[in-house]
């Protein structure tokens, strides 16, 4: 029963990510909050990260609202916040930590997500194959290897925003991020 309904609320949060791409809802710039877009992300991953016992934490330098695709950013902070989600899991540390930060240099916001799992392997980094589609490195640690489409999507979705997704050195975990044009 247990097993049940933990695949019950994954497939909810699933269907919840899908709902923003509905077709008649995506393809529009428009002027967003940042923050809050973040914090509903959050929100939509917290009965989850509280039923595994994460830390999701979101810190911001500001206030920021700029022009892009909402939806497309939502899906990018999704399939990242989720991959965070699933590797903490496999750190053995007895806290798991997700953070999420935005702040801003010269013209540029920056959204990083950092967490204390496994991190990302150097061979996952060679040529960017972490962000080829197909590609999963979740086969380090689980039979069922995943899709490989979680990372390629949101690499894709900042493309769109004119923006940029990196993995960044965060000597223990992942960090992942997002630059966007301040506009």
């Amino acid at each position: 029963m247990q097993k049940l309904s933990a695949e019950a609320k994954r497939l909810s949060v699933f269907f919840n990510r899908l709902d923003p791409l509905a077709s008649n809802k995506r393809g529009r710039r428009k002027k967003t909050n940042l923050n809050n877009l973040i914090k509903n992300v959050l929100e939509l991953f917290q009965e989850v990260s509280d039923d595994e016992g994460i830390k999701m934490e979101f810190t911001s330098s500001d206030e920021f609202h700029i022009n892009i695709i909402e939806e497309d950013l939502y899906m990018a902070l999704t399939n990242i916040i989720e991959n965070a989600i699933f590797w903490v899991k496999y750190t053995g540390e007895a806290t798991m930590n997700i953070e999420v930060s935005i702040f801003d240099k010269d013209d540029k916001v920056f959204i990083e997500i950092s967490d204390n799992g496994l991190g990302v392997s150097t061979d996952d980094l060679v040529d960017d194959i972490i962000f080829t589609p197909g590609y999963s490195a979740k086969k380090r640690v689980i039979e069922d290897n995943g899709t490989g489409l979680g990372l390629a999507i949101a690499g894709e979705a900042v493309q769109r925003n004119n923006g940029k997704l990196e993995v960044i050195d965060a000597g223990k975990g992942a960090c992942f991020r997002i630059t966007l044009d301040r506009n």
